[in-house]
């Protein structure tokens, strides 16, 4: 094995400090940006109509899920996972159990205190 070579492309890496050049890095950083928001859009939607269950926001870069009964750290540290995509996918790969909402950022945080 060469490790001077990309994973992805087979070329040299030149200064990249991971296995891959920086061309193909990139790519694969906009694949899983692309991925997590796909699995964000569909969570979601999922769980309520788009839009905060509070307040009605409904930018989607201000939404993110609730742990209607709390416990939502103690929860993705058993999963072993801090949140985002990861969350979003096991969501989805365990048929969106129940217990959760849609809540903006804003009213996530008024939840807390």
């Amino acid at each position: 094995i060469n490790l001077g070579l990309c994973i992805g492309c087979g070329g040299d890496r030149g200064e990249s400090t991971t296995q891959c050049c920086i061309q193909c890095a990139t790519k694969k950083n906009t694949r899983s940006k692309e991925l997590w928001l796909s699995y964000k859009i569909i969570v979601i939607n999922t769980y309520g109509d788009g839009s905060c269950a509070l307040c009605a926001e409904d930018n989607i870069k201000c939404l993110s899920i609730d742990h209607i009964n709390g416990g939502g750290t103690k929860h993705r540290k058993e999963l072993g996972m801090n949140g985002g995509g990861k969350f979003y996918s096991w969501l989805v790969k365990n048929k969106f159990p129940s217990g959760y909402r849609v809540l903006c950022m804003n009213c996530q945080f008024k939840t807390m205190y």
